[in-house]
Order: structure tokens, then sequence, then C-alpha cells
């Protein structure tokens, strides 16, 4: 067993392999003891030894990192504006992207193979949590249920 995160004294969770298994990404809290600190985004990389973060800059925390299919970006909930929306974030350039929108609270299932679709959790104030499908290109939700 190996520790990538030596120097690293915050919490660290949600640890996701990449498909491929070359990438790592997971959740980093800066500071110790510190449990309302921002989640990062980090990125291991598993051939090179490399780490970086790749939500540097973002003022706002991540939750439930989670792969595209094909290995580009990642997904990601945080809060916004009293809402939880979905966010994408390239994994080479940092470019982030909201891909939900509305007065809901979204949660990120997983994503549609073989399409620009993820499958989300959708709650509001005046409905049950339903499923949706949410298009990552044009922000649009379906409810399915």
């Amino acid at each position: 067993m190996k520790s990538i995160t030596p120097g690293m004294p915050g919490y660290d969770m949600e640890p996701r392999y990449s498909s491929d298994g070359r990438y790592l990404a997971f959740h980093s809290m800066e500071r110790a003891s510190f449990e309302s600190d921002r989640n990062r985004i980090m990125l291991y990389d598993r051939q090179g030894g490399g780490m970086r973060e790749i939500t540097s800059g973002l003022d706002q925390t991540a939750h439930n990192a989670t792969w595209s299919n094909d290995n580009e970006s990642l997904y990601f909930a945080s809060e916004t504006r009293g809402t939880d929306q979905l966010y994408m974030i390239d994994v080479e350039s940092s470019e982030l992207k909201q891909i939900s929108q509305g007065r809901y609270n979204f949660s990120l299932v997983a994503p549609v193979p073989g399409t620009s679709l993820v499958l989300a959790r959708q709650q509001c104030m005046l409905r049950p949590t339903e499923l949706a499908l949410v298009d990552t290109q044009t922000q649009e939700s379906v409810t399915i249920t």
C-alpha cells in the first residue's frame, strides 16, 4: 500500500478511478480539523505520479465527482444560489461548465453511455425526488419518473 497524499493534512475522500485506470480523482480538504473547508477535486496520475487540483480557483465545494464515459472530464455537484447544481470540468484544461439549471437540487447518478446525457436525481420544494436526464450540452433536463 502506498500513500499518495503525504503532506496533505486535510480530509481526503471518495476516490474514483478513471475507466482506463490512468487517473484517480478524489475529494480533498486543504486543512486538517476544518470540516467546513471546501472540497477540492484532486487528480492523481497513476502513470507519472503527479498530482494536481483541477478545481483550483473555484470558490465552491465539490461533491460526488464522477468520470465521464470518455475519461476527459468529471461531473460533480455543488451548492449554487440555494440549490445543488451539476457541473462538468475538463481534466486537461480545468474548464468548468454548469450542466444543470433551475430551482432544483440535483445529484448525479451516472453518465448515460454513448450520449451527452447524465442520469440525475432532481428534487424541489414542491415534489419528491425524481429521476431526470440532463443534457450536458444544452443544460435541458427531462423528468423521467
